[in-house]
């Protein structure tokens, strides 16, 4: 066994380096934190390629003198803390002492600085190199501070070699300038990105104008306005209107005493709040400012301070569900649905092919519900005014067990009806229940359809007549244009206006008729949060899942009796079973277990 040793302080610098300074992102974030915590009115962000090779953040703040810059980049020295009571207390965002000489053990770190509260003509700068004192001199500057990291992680090349493209390393940038922006309303901001400015914002009495500045004005005209008070807490900010989810969570922003926070309680409480209002696998847009005291909360738990732990976890947790379940019932939107008056008939007597092109157009539906709307919530008051949950003791029977239902058996369906507008119900021959999905099956074939085009090269492809500009932020921006070949390989066609528009002149056939704007900012999502794949093929299927799925019938629209017909038809020529995500599309439940449940037999 070999011998424990301690580790020499360079050593220990990189492995503390390691775990404030993950990206130039982390760096940008650390150093706009410092700028405001020193009061700045102002902040400029200058990096060049993406922040891989400098990353430099002015501001106009209270600035340091001579002996305090010295301390400033030594392990843990900090003007934010005397004590470890202090801890406990904590109302600025940098606290550790640890930014700036975590930042400057993995690159080389100049800073140049005067103290504006004092009128004198000097500065000083100081040179950092690996961790290295080079120099420390004065030096003609304004009031204020500017911090310049260039060659990050040049002397640990393991860590280098896992940075990201500049594309991507930028929109991260982007993102962390994004946030502070939200927050911070009464400071400007700026980003410039190889000497060109690609972001600004000025200052805002009215926070709105800075959601609709950095989420677009299209997403921000869909969320509502929120405010609540409790004891000890409150509550502001914006959430999105019911109906108006997306199929991630990247676009839920949390701050906490104006930090931006990752917090899976908040989340789970935002959600929580919608209830039964998104579809599982949906998300709201929020943004959300929580105001606590600092001394219920510990902001200490990891060194990027990205988390935040709450004394009274559950009470937090329980007012955010409730505020965010009150104010959307105070803008629920009235539901209604309907019922087809089309008489039944033997669907499978017609060519499937034709029969679905004929009621579904080539790649889009348009669902009209016939016959009189009938109030959804009225029904479902209705129903649970019936004590129907006292019949049934759930430990006295099996659990229900459903099977998958064989291909060939479909064409002995006989169409029930439609349930909750997202299954079909049939009956099959031996007088069972056969459920079927009617999102996962017309998902599977938008699917089939993209790749069997692709394979033979032949993408349809819609030009859009007025083309669609919506604002998207600069990092899904990023994200999409690092992806631009396998988006053109699928039937896009769009261009980069400026930093924050993008202008789509074509889609693929299927979307012809259908709102891109979500899907672009899905794509983005997904994009992001998984690596490529290991070949085009596996990425274009990723991708055409993607686009199946934006282009699905969704759970709660209304189908007549030849559009189920034409669904079912449709999925026994595929030869289908599955969705694209591996879900089965059907499943059967035996008329043995139905009378069972009934208490029949």
């Amino acid at each position: 066994m070999r011998q424990i040793s301690v580790l020499p302080p360079e050593v220990v610098e990189k492995i503390a380096a390691g775990e404030v300074v993950e990206r130039p992102a982390s760096v940008a974030k650390e150093l706009i934190e410092n700028a405001l915590d020193a009061m700045a009115s102002s902040i400029r962000v200058e990096i060049l390629s993406g922040g891989r090779k400098s990353i430099r953040v002015i501001d106009d703040g209270s600035g340091m003198s001579k002996e305090n810059l010295e301390l400033s980049v030594l392990p843990h020295a900090t003007s934010k803390i005397t004590s470890a009571d202090d801890l406990w207390n904590i109302a600025t965002f940098g606290f550790r002492g640890e930014a700036l000489s975590s930042i400057g053990a993995v690159s080389k770190l100049r800073i140049e600085t005067k103290l504006t509260a004092q009128k004198i003509l000097t500065g000083s700068s100081l040179l950092l190199e690996g961790g290295r004192l080079v120099a420390l001199s004065p030096i003609g500057c304004p009031d204020g501070t500017s911090i310049e990291v260039s060659s990050l992680f040049y002397n640990v090349p393991a860590r280098q070699k896992f940075l990201k493209s500049e594309t991507v390393e930028y929109g991260h940038i982007a993102h962390v300038v994004s946030d502070f922006a939200l927050s911070h309303p009464h400071v400007r901001f700026e980003l410039w990105h190889d000497q060109k400015k690609h972001l600004s914002f000025t200052v805002e009495d009215d926070p709105s104008h800075r959601i609709a500045r950095i989420l677009g004005e299209k997403v921000s005209s869909n969320l509502m306005r929120l405010e609540e008070k409790g004891d000890g807490i409150a509550l502001e900010g914006w959430i999105s209107q019911v109906g108006h989810d997306v199929s991630h969570a990247k676009q839920i922003r949390f701050f906490v005493n104006a930090r931006s926070i990752q917090d899976r309680l908040l989340h789970h409480a935002l959600v929580s709040g919608y209830g039964d209002r998104l579809m599982k696998g949906r998300y709201p847009l929020a943004v959300l400012f929580v105001h606590i005291d600092p001394a219920k909360i510990d902001v200490n738990v990891h060194p990027t301070k990205r988390e935040v732990r709450f004394e009274q976890s559950g009470a937090v947790y329980e007012f955010i569900r409730l505020s965010i379940r009150k104010h959307l019932d105070m803008g629920k939107v009235q539901v209604h649905c309907g019922e087809s008056n089309i008489d039944r008939r033997n669907f499978f007597q017609t060519d499937s092919k034709n029969h679905f092109e004929t009621v579904f157009g080539n790649g889009s539906c348009l669902l009209r519900p016939s016959g009189p709307p009938l109030n959804a919530e009225t029904s479902r008051k209705d129903l649970r005014s019936h004590p129907i949950h006292a019949s049934f003791e759930m430990n006295s029977s099996p659990q229900v067990q459903y099977s998958i239902v064989p291909l060939s058996k479909i064409s002995s369906f006989r169409i029930i009806g439609q349930f909750l507008k997202t299954y079909i119900l049939c009956e099959d021959e031996s007088g069972a229940l056969v459920i079927v999905d009617q999102h996962a099956v017309h998902e599977r074939i938008g699917f089939e359809e993209l790749k069997s085009q692709y394979e033979k090269s032949q993408i349809a492809v819609q030009a859009l007549l007025l083309p669609q500009q919506f604002q998207m932020s600069t990092r899904d921006l990023a994200v999409l244009e690092e992806h631009r070949e396998y988006l053109e390989k699928a039937g896009f066609e769009f261009e980069l206006f400026g930093h924050e528009t993008m202008l789509v002149k074509a889609v693929p056939a299927l979307l012809a008729d259908r709102d891109v704007v979500s899907l672009f900012s899905t794509l983005a999502s997904e994009f992001e949060e998984k690596e490529k794949a290991e070949s085009i093929e596996k990425i274009m299927d990723q991708l055409f899942s993607l686009i199946a799925c934006h282009r699905q019938l969704r759970g709660g629209d209304h189908l007549s009796l030849l559009e189920m017909e034409a669904l079912l038809k449709e999925m026994q020529r595929l030869q289908i079973t599955h969705c694209p995500h591996g879900r089965p599309l059907v499943a059967r439940l035996e008329k043995s277990e139905i009378e069972r449940r009934l208490r029949r037999v």
